[in-house]
């Protein structure tokens, strides 16, 4: 009955009221992380998926400073106006194996803000192009107009022929002429003025000013080269980077100059690189070889960086098959470092000229645990301030043949061995260095059986310093 009582007696209830506001946050521990979602959807594929075109044949693509990038680059008469450009169509392609692409590059001056990335999966089966360099020779007077400061000089020369070439363009000269030592001509050299016959060019070297004479020299033969295609990266722009973490992406460059405006930029950073007829200039460091990159170079220059000319670091390598030089580089002409591998062909020469700018800098370094093996000529000339070549902290070089290994004219020593290191030259000369022809210190080992060393400041000649081993006074190429 009081049940029913209550029942009969209740009112209806009302309509609920709003929301009183949220209460302070509790004083609890977090919850656990709730579970991972769901995966989105994989990216877009890459170039070199089944889904995209291939390129199955031998195929040439052109690109032209007065091109469009509107154009289908099929032929030279509709080129593309950008390497950039040609770079992004290709990598909307996958290349066979029976396949191939020649990217052709016009004579003249292709100006970017950006660095050329190379990611393309088949990259080893692209190539790109300059023009076909002019050739010429020596044909007159060579005259130094002003003399060497800050890192460069200006020369004026007289070729037989000079078509095809303007101001911008670069003359490459793979050797130092004999007669004209002095002007240091081997490198890769800017054009500043063309007339008639003669052409002005910047040389980049440190050379002490009175090495260099001012007054004409007569020069004839020797081959000349004039590179016609120049890639200019506006300043702090890399060149080609050809390294993305561990992958090194393989490329052929051939019949150019890569041209820096200084910065911390690489001309060429990794990958697998084969260079033929390629300059690297006004950069950190023209040719960057680290982490396991390869590079394979053919009549190729590294002039006026900043650093290094070419270098090899950390578990790099780089083969010199034919010539090469370094001229008017910071630091070092050819550096390795950090259990790193230099290599040269037999026939080939490898020129390291007028490194400077530091105490500490050398023509050719070889540094911690790093080994350099040279079956043709290597010659180091006219660092300043600098030595001619330093091999430092357990590292090695070894020059095969007899009379291969020639460091001359450099301001302090032409060789320097530190911390356990080793060289094995069978003949040449360590000459007319500032300081000794060759010293040691800290257990190292110099075997020169052949070598003459005259003409050096300080004698002897040779000098170990702190725990050389015993094994230098067995040299037979000391001279007083």
């Amino acid at each position: 009955l009081l049940g029913d009582e209550r029942s009969a007696s209740a009112k209806p209830s009302g309509s609920k009221g709003p929301s009183g506001a949220t209460g302070p946050t509790g004083a609890g521990p977090t919850g656990a992380t709730g579970l991972r979602g769901v995966a989105g959807s994989s990216g877009p594929t890459g170039p070199n998926s089944a889904s995209l075109p291939a390129i199955s044949t031998a195929v040439t693509r052109y690109v032209d400073r007065t091109g469009s990038d509107n154009n289908d680059g099929l032929t030279a008469v509709t080129p593309w106006a950008t390497l950039t450009h040609a770079i992004d169509v290709l990598n909307g392609y996958s290349i066979s194996a029976t396949g191939s692409v020649t990217i052709s590059l016009s004579s003249g001056i292709f100006t970017s803000g950006s660095a050329y990335t190379i990611n393309h999966p088949n990259s080893d089966r692209i190539s790109i192009v300059g023009t076909t360099p002019r050739v010429t020779s020596f044909a007159g007077n060579a005259q130094c107009t002003v003399a060497p400061a800050g890192g460069q000089m200006t020369v004026t020369l007289t070729l037989t022929s000079t078509s095809g070439m303007e101001a911008g363009m670069y003359l490459q000269i793979l050797n130092l002429i004999s007669g004209a030592e002095t002007l240091c001509l081997a490198g890769c050299h800017k054009i500043t003025l063309v007339a008639g016959n003669v052409v002005t060019v910047v040389i980049k070297t440190y050379v002490k000013a009175s090495i260099v004479p001012m007054t004409p020299l007569s020069l004839s033969g020797s081959t000349v080269t004039c590179l016609v295609t120049v890639l200019s990266q506006n300043s702090g722009v890399a060149g080609f980077i050809l390294q993305n973490g561990a992958t090194n992406y393989p490329l052929t460059l051939s019949n150019l100059v890569i041209a820096g405006t200084g910065g911390t930029m690489k001309g060429v950073l990794g990958g697998i690189l084969n260079a033929q007829q390629v300059g690297v200039t006004g950069f950190d460091t023209g040719f960057l070889a680290q982490y396991g990159s390869v590079m394979n170079f053919r009549d190729t220059c590294a002039s006026g960086n900043t650093t290094f000319g070419f270098c090899a670091a950390n578990l790099g390598t780089i083969n010199f098959i034919t010539s090469a030089v370094a001229n008017g580089n910071g630091a070092a002409g050819i550096d390795a470092q950090n259990c790193s591998i230099l290599n040269s062909l037999s026939g080939s020469a490898v020129w390291c000229v007028g490194t400077g700018g530091a105490s500490s800098s050398a023509g050719l370094m070889i540094d911690n645990c790093s080994a350099g093996s040279f079956g043709g000529t290597v010659n180091c000339w006219y660092s300043n301030p600098g030595r001619g070549t330093n091999i430092r902290w357990l590292s090695t070089l070894n020059v095969v043949n007899s009379g291969n290994f020639n460091v001359k004219y450099n301001t302090e020593n032409g060789l320097f061995l530190q911390g356990g290191s080793i060289i094995y030259a069978p003949g040449g000369a360590l000459s007319n260095n500032g300081a000794y022809g060759c010293t040691m210190t800290k257990l190292c080992t110099a075997l020169l059986n052949g070598c003459t060393a005259t003409g050096n400041t300080n004698n002897p000649q040779l000098t170990p310093t702190a725990n050389a081993l015993p094994v230098i006074a067995e040299m037979n190429y000391v001279k007083q």
